[in-house]
């Protein structure tokens, strides 16, 4: 299965090491986490309703806060295309603006 959605959706995926097709790769996992945790949710919490258990929509709920995972991954992904230099010149400049504050 992710064999064939691989295939799909990302073009060139023999070449891991172009960022693009890594970031292709994370936005694929990042998609089909969220479409199965959304349809974990919705069949747990039906049965749970049904079955008036509140441990099985406990658990649809904590599959729903699994998608906030997905979207801190796509977050990071995003920042993994910057490039390196400019990401630690603003972290350097930033440590620098905090050290000065705790002098004065």
């Amino acid at each position: 299965m992710s064999n064939f959605l691989i295939k799909l959706f990302i073009h060139n995926n023999e070449n891991i090491l172009n960022i693009k097709t890594r970031n292709k790769y994370c936005y694929l996992s990042s998609f089909v986490g969220v479409f199965f945790n959304l349809i974990l949710f919705i069949i747990k919490l039906f049965i749970g309703i049904l079955l008036n258990s509140i441990t099985i929509i406990s658990d649809a709920f904590e599959n729903l806060t699994d998608l906030f995972e997905y979207k801190e991954l796509t977050k990071k992904s995003k920042t993994s295309q910057k490039d390196v230099d400019d990401l630690v010149k603003t972290f350097k400049k930033g440590r620098w603006e905090r050290t000065k504050q705790q002098l004065d």
